[in-house]
């Protein structure tokens, strides 16, 4: 039994990556590591700064530029000059990373039906229930 609910879900979480992580490789795209599969989950929503990645990691820009350098080379990635402020750039998804997402989002699919054989239709659907309603604001520091 896990001691609590935090541990729980940090032990899914990377069941998921890892299982999505080795159906990647599998289709043969190159494995990326948990900080890059984070920036092309962010990618989903639209273009991003650097700056606002390394908020959301919580790591330091200079870390960021170290994730996104390879990411860059493997065609994921581009990084432009931001068109609103020159002094900034912004990280933008190739095509490349289009047909990454849509190998990712069948693959996840799959998983998610060896989910279904492991854990139940209905438990999955609560899961994603729960995860999805949204815990409203941080509680209050004490």
């Amino acid at each position: 039994m896990i001691p609590n609910l935090a541990v729980g879900l940090l032990l899914a979480s990377e069941w998921i990556n890892d299982a999505m992580s080795e159906a990647m490789q599998a289709q043969g795209f190159a494995r990326l590591t948990r900080s890059q599969a984070f920036v092309m989950g962010q990618l989903t929503f639209g273009p991003c700064r650097p700056a606002e990645l390394a908020r959301r990691l919580d790591i330091s820009r200079q870390a960021v530029q170290q994730l996104l350098e390879p990411m860059v080379e493997m065609g994921l990635i581009e990084i432009h000059p931001d068109p609103v402020d020159r002094r900034a750039t912004v990280v933008h998804p190739t095509e490349f990373a289009e047909e990454f997402g849509r190998t990712a989002a069948h693959e996840l699919e799959q998983i998610e039906q060896i989910l279904v054989t492991r854990i139940g239709q209905r438990d999955l659907e609560s899961l994603r229930r729960i995860v999805d309603k949204g815990w409203g604001p941080l509680p209050p520091a004490r």
